[in-house]
């Protein structure tokens, strides 16, 4: 009877030891997974900050042209649309535009890590670190990582705590920091943009 116990307890004492390894191993995986960086801004081969003749070399002639008078800019930003969405040029001295953002509408085009239009939250969240101890703010956003706008990630929420949109960015918050932004519905990714702040 003693030896019966002895054993029961040695192998409860076994199982535990590797369901503990499985749940360090995890938290290990979930802390290697890459922060959102400068190796992501690139979709369909469109970089960020790309010249706009690059682009219509790369993608060719665009379906639609929107030029917008911003007095911000104190120029014209430029919106080049396409089957998938579109790439919005900001004005970067005179006669010169940029990428300044890229909006992914289109379920067979591949986003940053491959994540495309109608992945789940789960599995978007899964694609980088994800630190859960975070708790929902006063308007609604859940830091996963980092900080506000500087190397960080956030899910925000709607009124019933239903997440409507990831973001990560990667830079200090200001000038030259990049924006991935997934905005849900029904906890699945219906649009991808992604975006620098150039102003």
């Amino acid at each position: 009877m003693k030896k019966g116990l002895v054993g029961i307890v040695i192998l409860i004492f076994i199982i535990s030891s590797f369901a503990g390894c499985t749940t360090k191993e995890k938290k290990q995986e979930a802390l290697e997974k890459k922060i959102f960086s400068i190796e992501d801004v690139k979709i369909l081969g469109v970089n960020i900050d790309m010249k706009k003749v690059d682009v219509e070399n790369l993608l060719g002639e665009p379906i639609k042209v929107e030029k917008i008078y911003d007095e911000v800019w104190e120029g014209e930003l430029i919106k080049n649309y396409y089957d998938f969405g579109y790439v919005e040029f900001d004005p970067m001295g005179v006669g010169q535009h940029t990428v300044g953002q890229i909006i992914i509408k289109d379920e067979k085009i591949n986003g940053p890590r491959n994540i495309k239009i109608g992945d789940t939250f789960e599995s978007v969240i899964n694609k980088f670190p994800y630190e859960s101890t975070g708790t929902i703010d006063e308007v609604g956003n859940k830091f996963i990582y980092g900080a506000y706008y500087e190397n960080g990630g956030f899910i925000s929420y709607d009124e019933k705590n239903n997440p409507v949109a990831i973001t990560y960015s990667y830079g200090q918050g200001g000038f030259g920091t990049y924006t991935l932004n997934f905005k849900l519905d029904n906890g699945k990714v219906k649009e991808i943009g992604l975006s620098v702040m150039n102003i």
